[in-house]
């Protein structure tokens, strides 16, 4: 019998829907998803068991890891759309097969990003916290309509940000490490600009990047100095592209006027962290991901990465 090990929680949502393929096809499915979740050491120890596993959004699959692993696992099937926290080259060295669902969550985490928009422009999140505290407080908010909306990284998800907040009748001003098409330039009216520029003329600024050593910390003491006064932030992405310390500080001062955050530093993010005390910042628990059709869609995908691999 063959074993899968599965580390992501959202896969196991749906998994009853399988069971009887993992049946019929003498797979044995194990499930080490918990709260805290289990340590690099307990994993290690156990990596070579297995036939196939299912990898969360932050399980540490580096080289060490996947060496361990290459005695006797063909396969890992990320439950996600990214691969960071996995060493691909080792994986190759070691003949490990990866598969992931790139593009799948675009449209949940577009989602977000337009309803955080729309919650920073008219304080939607203010005015909810000052109604839970009894008080009739009105305030005016601002029209996305002609403001500017800077997107860093136009992969899946930024292109659906764009497309989304057409409708808004935002202006866009893009940014990202590869050449965009003009043909999608053109259809959306959208400008491709250096990132300082970006940062010099956007009203809203939502981070659509993947991570990478030279995007760590994009967004620092130095780039909300670029900023206009009393910018938005929105990152959807991962943590590590604000420096959250400097996210503090441009808030204190204004240079920020509010900000949405799905993904922090460090996850969950510590009761502590000084971001928990601004009521002008939106807060969510890394899940823009998390609507049913598109979290049915990669675990289906997910099944399917196993299957052909085992």
């Amino acid at each position: 019998m063959k074993k899968v090990l599965v580390l992501s929680s959202q896969f196991l949502i749906d998994l009853y829907k399988y069971q009887n393929i993992f049946i019929e096809r003498d797979i044995e499915v194990i499930s080490m998803s918990r709260k805290p979740k289990i340590t690099y050491e307990e994993l290690y120890n156990v990596v070579d068991q297995y036939d196939g596993i299912v990898v969360g959004g932050t399980d540490n699959f580096n080289e060490k890891m996947i060496k361990k692993a290459s005695s006797r696992v063909k396969v890992l099937a990320k439950w996600g759309v990214g691969i960071n926290n996995i060493d691909m080259e080792a994986s190759r060295k070691y003949g490990i097969k990866v598969g992931y669902s790139p593009g799948y969550l675009a449209e949940p985490v577009a989602n977000m990003v337009i309803a955080y928009i729309i919650m920073l422009a008219r304080q939607l999140h203010t005015q909810n916290n000052e109604m839970h505290k009894g008080r009739w407080t009105k305030k005016v908010g601002l029209s996305p309509r002609g403001r500017t909306l800077g997107v860093i990284g136009l992969g899946a998800i930024g292109k659906k940000v764009i497309e989304k907040a057409t409708l808004l009748g935002m202006k866009f001003l893009i940014n990202d490490i590869k050449k965009i098409d003009n043909e999608f330039l053109n259809r959306f009216d959208s400008e491709f600009v250096n990132i300082n520029e970006l940062f010099k003329r956007s009203d809203f600024v939502s981070l659509c990047c993947s991570q990478n050593e030279e995007n760590y910390h994009l967004l620092n003491e130095s780039t909300f100095a670029l900023m206009k006064d009393g910018v938005f932030i929105i990152n959807t992405a991962r943590g590590t592209l604000i420096d959250e310390n400097a996210l503090v500080q441009a808030l204190e001062s204004g240079k920020v006027s509010g900000a949405a955050l799905d993904v922090f530093e460090k996850e969950p993010i510590n009761p502590y962290n000084p971001l928990i005390k601004f009521d002008n910042l939106i807060l969510s628990p890394h899940n823009g991901n998390s609507e049913d059709v598109a979290i049915l869609n990669v675990t289906k995908n997910t099944v399917d990465i196993l299957l052909r691999n085992l």
